[in-house]
């Protein structure tokens, strides 16, 4: 029996080491690569073999919403779980509309990983306990969840432009995280206000920070 190998996605160096230390717990299941940004996630798409990939959405460089998409078109067979401290209720379907098969909560990883990564194996997709039902068919309901409802019209590129803004970066900076020009960056920042119906570059700035607040509070 060939053993399962995995790919582990994530701008923490602790979370890495917990996956590793629960996938060396079974004799079928191995390490192939573990990247933390989403370039070298990129990179082990093109060069290593693997069969599932555990993914984190919020990385240095870009989205993990970008890998999902391009190991759709690249590897289609890899099974993808999302690993992450982002609202569930947002997120998650997000995610398996992009793509992916299942979509875990960071902090129970600890008990619930194996069951995750068994489920999605078994050709069922896997979803966070945290997912229960809730009022206004689904719609998150918390003080943020308006602005969660919004975000959601952003593109996979545009989130990742609006989240480095919300982390204090230039445009100048975002062009080099994303290899963009800088003229590009300011086209992603007016498609931005317009879907979030912002009126300035303060405004954007402060909801985009508030953002970043939000999903570190979660």
């Amino acid at each position: 029996m060939a053993p399962i190998r995995f790919l582990v996605l994530d701008d923490h160096q602790l979370i890495r080491l917990g996956v590793r230390a629960a996938i060396a717990q079974h004799d079928h299941w191995e390490i192939a690569v573990t990247a933390a940004t989403l370039a070298e996630g990129m990179r082990a798409l093109e060069e290593t073999p693997f069969d599932f990939a555990i993914v984190d959405l919020g990385l240095p460089d870009g989205s993990g919403l970008e890998f999902i998409a391009q190991a759709r078109i690249l590897r289609p067979d890899v099974k993808i779980l999302v690993s992450s401290m982002r609202d569930a209720h947002l997120f998650a379907h997000r995610c398996i509309a992009q793509g992916a098969h299942g979509y875990i909560a960071k902090q129970e990883t600890d008990v619930n990983i194996d069951r995750a990564i068994q489920t999605i194996l078994d050709g069922e997709i896997y979803l966070s306990p945290s997912l229960e039902p809730c009022e206004n068919n689904g719609a998150p309901q918390s003080t943020t969840g308006i602005m969660f409802q919004e975000i959601s019209k952003l593109s996979k590129r545009e989130l990742s432009v609006f989240e480095l803004i919300g982390q204090g970066y230039s445009t100048k900076l975002i062009s080099e995280q994303m290899g963009v020009k800088t003229k590009t960056v300011d086209s992603y920042r007016e498609r931005i206000k317009n879907k979030l119906e912002l009126s300035s570059t303060s405004e954007l700035l402060h909801y985009a920070t508030r953002w970043i607040v939000s999903i570190e509070e979660s």
